[in-house]
């Protein structure tokens, strides 16, 4: 599922984009979990910045969207950045932030699904990127997104792949440095959950297919959140 902003001051136009979006997932077999901002500044007091997407309106009151996408960049260097903007000529600074392209309202679908089918591909590019696991035996070549959930006993540290495990050492320290806390999070001490492979939780126990883990009290809450996050819904 892939996380976008809508940052446009126009409710009709922020509509728009919505539908807009709508139809593409329905057409391309996509899931979003669209966030929508009324401003610039309500979108910059956001204390998560892990969108994949911002569409982001040029002509705002309080803070314009270059201004504001420039204070993005600093947080987050890795979204798919557009601009909305009614007057093209605004959007050749979109270099300076690093935007992939440009919106002109009116929304036209068929460019807007052209576009839309350039940055997801771009983003899912960025998903299956490569994973190597140093092993005792020598390296092994994996992908983040083939980590179902990463078991750490001690030193030792567990890779559970889809198709079989692997054995290295580490810690858990290390392994939430390398694994993206916003695919990934702590069930417990010893396990760090791909979010994407868990199919049922119930009361302290998450299952993993017919894996079950436990979730221990502490860690209950953020493990929870992470989830409701990572799907699309509201924290709990």
């Amino acid at each position: 599922m892939l996380r976008i902003a809508i940052v446009e001051d126009n409710d009709t136009d922020r509509e728009i984009i919505t539908d807009a979006l709508g139809r593409f997932e329905t057409e391309e077999n996509e899931h979003f979990s669209i966030t929508e901002f009324h401003d610039a500044m309500d979108f910059l007091e956001q204390r998560k910045m892990d969108f994949q997407m911002v569409f982001m309106d040029i002509q705002m009151p309080y803070m314009d969207g270059l201004e504001a996408a420039r204070k993005f960049r600093e947080r987050n260097t890795e979204a798919v950045l557009v601009f909305v903007t009614s007057m093209a000529q605004y959007a050749v600074h979109g270099y300076e932030v690093d935007a992939m392209d440009y919106i002109v309202k009116p929304l036209n679908y068929f460019s807007f699904s052209l576009k839309m089918k350039r940055a997801v591909k771009q983003i899912h590019s960025r998903e299956k990127q490569q994973f190597i696991i140093n092993t005792r035996n020598g390296l092994v070549k994996t992908s983040i997104d083939e980590i179902k959930y990463v078991e750490v006993l001690g030193h030792k540290v567990i890779y559970h792949l889809e198709e079989k495990d692997v054995e290295a050492y580490g810690s858990m320290k290390k392994v939430m440095e390398e694994l993206p806390n916003n695919t990934f999070a702590l069930c417990n001490n010893c396990y760090y959950v791909n979010l994407y492979y868990v199919t049922s939780v119930e009361g302290y126990l998450v299952s993993i297919g017919e894996i079950q883990l436990q979730i221990s009290h502490p860690r209950k809450k953020s493990f929870m959140k992470a989830l409701n996050d990572y799907v699309g819904g509201c924290s709990a």
